[in-house]
């Protein structure tokens, strides 16, 4: 009787956890990570080929990225200030949604990858979704982001720029309907989403850059 108790405190008190192996692949550049979600836990920087795993409660919903122009809190901000490449991952139950966002603009090369788990065998179960195109050597000119030395560290989403209803899908265009990229007197998602055709580009994007997967372990590299 009580081996049987224990085994049913055992089973009550688990509780469930996320692993995030996250990577720097740069051969020379530092990456400051941040995470932000339902729990998260400090900011840190990777070295060039250096690597940490983060382990988290599961529920956990949020978005990871990093900046290599800035290297703490107080110059880059605690919630990650546009623009900046996102991966984005929701897990519970073991049941994950995950994908690439440029919905905010471009600053960094990224890739998601589950480890383990199981799918459906379709086009977006468990697979690698990445985002390896050097955009910044092609960003134009009027999306184009400096820092105080003149250095070019990313490219802005239209809707950053111009803060205008139709690039931002909103107001009147703001329904799937009425927001289409291919509409817009020039389509800046269609720029990032030919380079990159795994990850979001703008507000009512394709669903075709969500990947589902029955895991609760990922890598995300940063390249």
């Amino acid at each position: 009787m009580f081996r049987k108790l224990l085994t049913v405190l055992a089973l009550v008190s688990t509780v469930y956890s996320v692993e995030f192996q996250i990577k720097n692949n740069s051969p020379d550049t530092p990456v400051f990570v941040q995470l932000l979600g339902t729990e998260y836990p400090d900011p840190f920087t990777l070295q060039a080929n250096e690597e940490k795993t983060v382990i988290l409660n599961e529920p956990w919903s949020g978005r990871i990225w990093g900046r290599v122009d800035c290297y703490s809190v107080e110059e880059c901000g605690a919630a990650g200030p546009i623009p900046a490449s996102l991966a984005e991952i929701t897990v519970g139950d073991g049941n994950a949604f995950y994908d690439l966002s440029l919905v905010d603009g471009f600053n960094i090369n990224l890739s998601i990858e589950p480890v383990g788990g199981h799918g459906n065998g379709g086009e977006y179960s468990c697979k690698k979704s990445e985002c390896s195109y050097p955009i910044l050597n092609d960003c134009p000119d009027e999306l184009k982001l400096f820092n105080k030395d003149g250095v070019l560290v990313s490219c802005q989403a239209a809707c950053n720029v111009f803060n205008d209803d139709l690039y931002c899908c909103r107001g009147e265009h703001s329904t799937p309907d009425t927001c289409k990229s291919s509409d817009w007197p020039v389509d800046y998602a269609g720029f990032f989403k030919d380079r990159c055709p795994d990850a979001y580009c703008y507000a009512y994007d394709d669903q075709q850059s969500t990947y589902t997967c029955d895991t609760n372990k990922f890598i995300v590299t940063f390249l």
